[in-house]
């Protein structure tokens, strides 16, 4: 009997959902040449916050956008300020979402050095360390992003493009970049992050076909104990 109720306990334990996280999240939009970037930044945060529990601090590179939603200015002090604040304990996760213009170097910040992938990866360490963090990014070139210093057993690493490929969606007829739109689009609560992966990906090569755009191949890394991850778990 004893054996039986243990085992029962086991499986009781094993199919039990994950305790909730509670995410702190960190969205930047690096140009202000257009509104898509912001738009993007504004509309995700918000669909995230809707989802589960988001605690954000967002970034801007509009200095309008910044003294009238009284958010961080995208600057050099301001973008060290911003991953400074970013700071995940035990229970706790990061959520980084950035959008911009993109090149093989990194990110584009309009009042900043570009963005390169080693100075995020020690950004993002300093911020998240070991805990689980969730890292969006929408440039040209995005692919970039993914690196060894980046990657790690509880992290995901989605990109808008391959490492040698431009995006798309960053003219002034569209209200967000093609990536970030899709995005939108396919983010639901529950939904794996892989399935959300694979579905923006479908709906991005849609768009590109229908401009006659080569396809941007949005890029992914799922970590070890990151593979089943839910959005906003």
């Amino acid at each position: 009997m004893r054996k039986l109720c243990f085992a029962a306990l086991l499986l009781l334990c094993a199919n039990a959902p994950a305790l909730a996280i509670e995410w702190h999240a960190l969205f930047l939009a690096g140009d202000d040449s257009i509104e898509n970037f912001d738009n993007g930044r504004r509309d995700l945060s918000a669909l995230l916050d809707e989802i589960g529990d988001i605690e954000a601090i967002q970034v801007t590179s509009s200095r309008r956008v910044a003294r009238r939603e009284d958010i961080v200015f995208a600057d050099e002090d301001g973008v060290e300020q911003a991953f400074g604040g970013l700071q995940a304990s035990k229970g706790q996760g990061c959520l980084i979402h950035l959008t911009s213009h993109g090149n093989e170097d990194g990110l584009y910040l309009a009042h900043a050095a570009t963005l390169d992938p080693d100075h995020f990866a020690r950004l993002v360490d300093r911020a998240c360390g070991k805990y689980p963090t969730v890292i969006l990014v929408s440039a040209c070139y995005s692919g970039v992003f993914i690196t060894d210093q980046l990657e790690g057993p509880n992290r995901i690493i989605l990109t808008a493009a391959r490492d040698d490929r431009p995006s798309f969606g960053c003219s002034s007829d569209t209200r967000y970049t093609y990536w970030d739109a899709c995005l939108l689009e396919n983010i639901e609560a529950g939904a794996l992050w892989r399935d959300v992966y694979d579905r923006v990906r479908s709906c991005v090569r849609r768009e590109e076909r229908e401009i006659g755009a080569d396809a941007s191949e949005p890029q992914a890394f799922f970590g070890a104990k990151a593979g089943d991850w839910a959005v906003v778990f």
